[in-house]
């Protein structure tokens, strides 16, 4: 069971101790607003979709694994190097990490690493 829940509040990402009530973190991680947040199942790590409208232009890996301390662990590999590629949404579906990109492509993701396993274009 993990010792942290993960929540965003003002669309920021906020931490805190399930044993203690503790804030262990609250903010903008990589200095981005966040859209959303989902624990993983195991171990005491949260997937966080950070807005690609606020990141920069070219390429944006705004989908991130954090740590209850609010380090960043990984950054989920894009499909394609376009200049608009962020991911707008992502899913937890069994052991496996769904996520579907600006550009079309629904890939899925090694969750514990962000490293791309496929991608297939959908539109």
């Amino acid at each position: 069971m993990s010792h942290c829940s993960f929540s965003v509040l003002d669309r920021q990402l906020l931490i805190v101790d399930t044993s203690t009530g503790r804030v262990m973190w609250h903010g903008a991680p990589l200095g981005f607003p966040v859209e959303e947040v989902e624990p993983l199942p195991v171990g005491d790590r949260a997937l966080v979709l950070l807005d690609y409208m606020s990141g920069p232009s070219g390429p944006f890996e705004n989908l991130i694994c954090v740590t209850c301390g609010g380090d960043v662990s990984w950054r989920a590999q894009l499909p394609s190097t376009s200049g608009t590629e962020a991911y707008v949404s992502f899913e937890i579906q069994g052991d496996e990490l769904i996520a579907h990109a600006w550009t079309g492509h629904r890939v899925v993701l090694d969750p514990a690493t962000g490293f791309l396993r496929e991608s297939k274009f959908t539109k």
